[in-house]
């Protein structure tokens, strides 16, 4: 057990930094863009109809999310893509045997982007709830109702909405197990187009409006297809290696 949690905890280090550092360039870009595009617009704020909704849709948080959430999954895919390397040494130290590298590493990135998701959701509830107060006929309660109303905001809070949560889940689960995979081709000088598919569905349908129960099931239920048969790949060809 000590050696699983070694491999992990050393996956987890390798990219710590390089994750918060997207976060935080990440909340900077979005702080930024919702003050400008708050200025421009709060002179026609009546006229305007300026609410959360439309701030949040003006100031492109959700390309500035998409961005961040590209870099982050390139960054672990590149982990321990090639023994060379300081990361690859110690994972030969621990003699652990490739199959358990893999969900390792698919646990370990699962728990990044859980991290990634869960934090720009707080933020996301942060900066509406001190940006609200600036804007004329909002208060508290309006948070709430942007959380609603908008897809993305929903998307990263879906409040009642249990078939989005458990959609997100999935996503994050498939998010980890195909960057994982991405990185056990690598190492035996194969592509992954796995993490490919898997990253192209999140961006295109992870914006949701409320009550998109039909579409939530079709995503959760092609993620995990898409689990079934990259991990029955690995798997199946690490048998066939010990075998022969």
């Amino acid at each position: 057990m000590k050696k699983y949690i070694s491999v992990m905890m050393l996956i987890m280090r390798a990219n710590l930094y390089r994750a918060f550092g997207i976060l935080l360039g990440t909340w900077a870009v979005q702080t930024v863009l919702f003050f400008l595009i708050m200025r421009r617009e709060m002179p026609r704020a009546d006229v305007l109809g300026l609410n959360l909704e439309r701030l949040v849709e003006k100031s492109g948080a959700v390309w500035v999310f998409a961005v961040a959430f590209v870099w982050i999954t390139i960054f672990l895919c590149r982990m321990g893509c090639a023994y060379g390397t300081k990361t690859g040494y110690t994972l030969k130290r621990l003699s652990i045997d490739e199959k358990s590298v893999f969900l390792c590493q698919s646990a370990a990135n699962s728990l990044y982007f859980l991290l990634f998701w869960f934090l720009e959701a707080v933020f996301a509830y942060l900066l509406c709830k001190i940006v609200c107060v600036k804007i004329p006929h909002t208060g508290i309660q309006s948070v709430l109702l942007a959380f609603y109303r908008d897809p993305f905001l929903h998307s990263l809070l879906p409040l009642a909405e249990l078939s989005l949560w458990v959609r997100n889940v999935v996503l994050v689960l498939a998010l980890g197990v195909s960057t994982a995979a991405f990185s056990w081709h690598q190492r035996r000088g194969k592509s992954g187009v796995g993490v490919g598919v898997v990253v192209l569905i999140t961006i295109v349908s992870f914006c949701q409006k409320t009550g998109s129960f039909h579409m939530n099931i079709f995503i959760i239920l092609l993620m995990i297809i898409s689990i079934s048969i990259i991990s029955l790949n690995v798997m199946g060809k690490e048998t066939e290696d010990a075998q022969i």
